[in-house]
């Protein structure tokens, strides 16, 4: 552990709601919030505004529960004072980005310290302590929590990085980093997992996907063939049986990966990154449910 960071945090009163019971009936509205993508690009906590207002506005919704939709740090990236416009400065933040050539992944501490402090940094925000300070919060991961477009069963990052040692550490650690600082019961028959559901009472169902642990890799042809998976047969089978035995009104279903939108550069070479192959294919995402 690194000497700079202390052991204990600092303790603060907050107050959250529970889901209601779903053995009770209940005509209460249910409202949440989701969002994602903190912080990436170098925008980072703006200096003329203390921080990510943002929060500030969620929180007068008085959302029930708030779903963090991934990429809640964006690990590869910077947070320099001069930000990607004239008018845009950051309270800078004292970090490399994970994918940077000074970040030795076979070094450990390092990879550990990178991450720690991303999520340091971004937890530091006063709005956001406030916001979570008063609403529970569902949390989910997705590619920047470790590094842009990965899959964590893949033997390197990409195409361009085959020797770059180390990759299986940032996996690890960027994971660790993402329990360490998100409210999740871990599974005590599966610590690494993410995907979750959760009731609501007798209106809504809350079904939490993982679009980075199980996935084929990008690059992986799209043919029949290579029956290509995001989600992995287990969770698939999971989130299936979940829709099908659910008796809710509402069965929401948080998907982390962009379903319409086609992600990812040099795709010819790394693949695309979500379900849409190309931009003008008509997408459609069927569960069968047997």
């Amino acid at each position: 552990m690194n000497n700079n960071y202390s052991l204990f945090s600092d303790t603060l009163a907050g107050s959250f709601r529970t889901a209601p019971d779903p053995s009770l009936s209940s005509t209460k509205p249910i409202s949440f919030i989701f969002a994602a993508d903190l912080g990436g690009q170098k925008h980072c906590r703006q200096v003329d505004r203390g921080g990510y207002t943002i929060f500030e506005l969620m929180k007068e919704l008085s959302p029930d529960f708030f779903i963090a939709n991934g990429d809640m740090i964006y690990a590869a990236d910077k947070c320099p004072i001069e930000g990607l416009s004239d008018d845009w400065k950051n309270i800078p933040g004292n970090f490399s980005g994970i994918a940077d050539s000074d970040v030795n992944w076979t070094n450990i501490e390092q990879v550990h310290d990178t991450y720690l402090r991303h999520w340091q940094y971004n937890r530091a925000d006063p709005y956001l302590r406030d916001f979570l300070q008063n609403t529970s919060m569902y949390s989910q991961w997705d590619d920047h929590e470790v590094i842009n477009n990965f899959g964590a069963l893949w033997p390197y990052w990409n195409s361009f990085n085959k020797d770059r040692g180390g990759y299986t550490n940032i996996v690890n650690k960027g994971r660790e980093a993402f329990f360490n600082y998100s409210p999740i019961d871990r599974n005590p028959n599966d610590k690494n997992r993410i995907y979750r559901s959760f009731n609501g009472g007798p209106y809504l169902d809350l079904f939490i996907l993982d679009g980075r642990s199980y996935r084929s890799p990008n690059s992986m042809a799209d043919t029949p063939e290579n029956n290509k998976t995001l989600l992995g047969n287990k969770q698939l089978q999971w989130l299936e049986q979940g829709l099908k035995n659910s008796s809710a009104t509402w069965k929401v279903i948080s998907n982390d990966i962009p379903i319409l939108v086609p992600t990812g550069a040099n795709a010819s070479i790394l693949g695309r990154d979500g379900w849409a192959k190309e931009t003008k294919q008509t997408f459609r995402l069927k569960l069968v449910l047997r």
